[in-house]
């Protein structure tokens, strides 16, 4: 039920700091906003100009889609015409080249409450003007169906955006939507390979799924390279793997015990999957060991550049602390699942674990993480990065509340923020709340 889903907002981040009290105070959501109506960014006008920062999707009964200003300026609401609303689960796609954002838009079939007409729109960044690029289908006959089809933007290249179609119960199709010409054609059939991440380097698709990295071809899926047959010896041994590793006892990883895990060990993507970036791929891996006697636990993790070029591993490098911790006697929490951006020649990564880091990787210093602090009362925040600005970092920025907790589980309310981190010092420059978008 998209139309019912609650959206997430952007927030510009560019790296940071550990200590977020560093640099210039914040600027309020207050301060961001536009003042008219009764002075929240809800009453600004719909397409007022280039987008030069980040675009998000929010619950509201409007479209929905909104351009956020880097520099403190207005935010502004973008439209797609003809079109109902905007994805609320996940953020607008944009061209690697920076013209087009692309993202799934809704209009609800007449006479029916959650059957919806589905396309493709797009957003000329430099005009913020709006289009139907191209129709997708109806994602149910009706209310009372319990037939229903589904679409996802996986990537997008400067040409193409390339759309998952996958129906209740059955197989998934990939489909290639030509972003000039609007036409729509089947680039893998229906079948039960599920591709969850991909990633685009120069105009050709990347996808990791069943042990190995794929490319796309004319033909469909093109192996290039099993997982477990990659050499990573050079960079992983029983010498260097406790750079790698942190584990329950707080000893260092015994050579010994790893030269045991290296037998079995490969590098393969944790779901988090992968990331593009000039003519490489990156990705993070994490594992778990015991050791023989049991009497150990280790997290073994760090993230993996690959040149798709010689389709060969070229470094790897350790995330440190934040490749997990150990929270209870029988609990493993590792940062296998989060969100990737690319600036320049730079990879983020945001854990989203409850408290999770920012990562910010650079190839020739190794990583950093940057503690995310919540709100004053809040007992925690998740993060998660919106990849649409290919100049700053954007983040979607949940601040949590426990209100009971027992036996049965934990309950919690959140509220949401958009945050703008400055790259070098990890301060937070830009602060809009989400209810300054929606109005409420």
């Amino acid at each position: 039920m998209v139309g019912l889903m609650v959206g997430v907002a952007v927030l510009a981040g560019c790296g940071g700091d550990d200590d977020t009290s560093a640099g210039p105070a914040p600027a309020t959501g207050d301060e961001a906003s536009t003042d008219g109506g009764d002075g929240s960014a809800a009453d600004a006008d719909a397409t007022s100009g280039p987008v030069d920062g980040a675009l998000v999707s929010v619950l509201t009964f409007d479209f929905g889609l909104w351009a956020l200003d880097p520099t403190g300026g207005d935010p502004f609401e973008v439209v797609v015409p003809d079109a109902g609303f905007s994805d609320r689960q996940v953020p607008p796609f944009v061209t690697p080249d920076g013209s087009t954002a692309v993202v799934l838009v809704f209009t609800t079939v007449e006479g029916q409450t959650f059957s919806n007409d589905v396309g493709l729109g797009g957003v000329d960044l430099a005009t913020a003007e709006g289009r139907l690029i191209a129709p997708l289908g109806q994602d149910r006959p009706d209310d009372e169906s319990t037939d229903s089809t589904s679409w996802e933007i996986l990537a997008v290249s400067d040409s193409t955006a390339w759309v998952t179609e996958s129906t209740v119960g059955g197989n998934e199709a990939l489909l290639a939507v030509d972003l000039v010409a609007g036409t729509v054609s089947t680039a893998v059939e229906a079948s039960e390979v599920r591709v969850r991440s991909a990633a685009v380097v120069g105009d050709v698709l990347y996808g990791q799924f069943n042990g190995a990295i794929h490319t796309l071809g004319a033909t469909g899926w093109d192996e290039v390279v099993a997982i477990d047959a990659l050499a990573h010896d050079r960079f992983l041994s029983p010498a260097t793997m406790a750079e790698f590793a942190i584990t329950r006892s707080g000893a260092p990883l015994d050579p010994e015990w790893a030269s045991s895990m290296l037998t079995f060990f490969d590098v393969r993507p944790t779901i988090a999957g992968i990331v593009g970036s000039g003519d490489l791929l990156y990705w993070q891996f994490n594992e778990n060991w015991s050791n023989a006697d049991g009497t150990d636990s280790a997290i073994v993790g760090g993230i993996v550049q690959f040149d798709t070029a010689s389709a060969q591993i070229t470094g790897i490098w350790p995330l440190g602390d934040s490749v997990g911790s150990f929270p209870g006697e029988n609990e493993i929490s590792t940062s296998s699942q989060g969100t990737w951006h690319v600036t320049g020649d730079l990879v983020w990564f945001a854990d989203q674990r409850d408290d999770g880091d920012l990562l910010r990787f650079d190839p020739s210093t190794g990583v950093e993480a940057f503690d995310i602090v919540p709100l004053d009362g809040a007992d925690y925040t998740r993060i998660e990065l919106l990849a649409n600005d290919p100049d700053g970092v954007w983040l979607i920025l949940e601040d949590w509340t426990v209100s009971s907790s027992d036996e049965s589980g934990t309950s919690a309310s959140g509220e949401t923020r958009f945050v703008l981190v400055d790259p070098s010092s990890g301060a937070l420059t830009l602060e809009i709340d989400e209810s300054d978008l929606i109005g409420f």
